[in-house]
């Protein structure tokens, strides 16, 4: 698994490449600590090349956002749709952006507090 972290406009994209298990996971949580205390006024976390993920990542996630969310932040996740269709299953299309495609996330998802649901 390989993370990257960069800054696009007013948020902080993680973009995350191979499957989200083990020891990886704390990683990416760490990562995703460390993104969502920067100066952005969100951020999206890219899965799109993730082929699975499981649900100790999927946890990380979910605490991200609460986190987020006390900051005023927005979290946005861009995901293929097999990994789309895991964060549906557990309901967490229901308090977190989740798209398929990049095209679909703006700015203004990311300006929310509400973590970008509407």
């Amino acid at each position: 698994m390989k993370i990257r972290t960069f800054g696009r406009n007013e948020q902080t994209v993680v973009h995350v490449s191979g499957d989200l298990v083990g020891a990886a996971v704390d990683e990416f949580s760490r990562e995703l600590d460390t993104a969502g205390q920067s100066q952005c006024r969100g951020l999206l976390v890219d899965l799109t090349e993730v082929g699975f993920i499981e649900s100790t990542a999927i946890g990380a996630l979910a605490y991200a956002s609460v986190l987020l969310k006390k900051a005023q932040k927005g979290l946005v996740i861009l995901a293929q749709a097999g990994v789309k269709e895991l964060f549906v299953t557990c309901n967490l299309d229901k308090t977190i952006k989740i798209v398929c495609t990049e095209e679909l996330v703006s700015p203004t998802h990311l300006l929310t507090p509400e973590g970008a649901v509407k």
